[in-house]
């Protein structure tokens, strides 16, 4: 199962990054860029569609 989270433009706070890491929650960022919502979802589409 893959499930996405995207985060507010200022990212997660830390408690949301610690609550992820305990519970074995796999990060991955697509760099420090900030990305609307559409283009965002549109990229990790492609991203799931490639290497998923």
């Amino acid at each position: 199962k893959i499930a996405v989270f995207v985060g507010p433009e200022g990212g997660f706070s830390k408690n949301e990054i610690d609550f992820a890491i305990k519970n074995d929650i796999k990060i991955f960022l697509l760099g420090k860029r900030v990305l609307r919502m559409e283009v965002a979802v549109a990229v990790i589409v492609g991203v799931i569609s490639i290497f998923g």
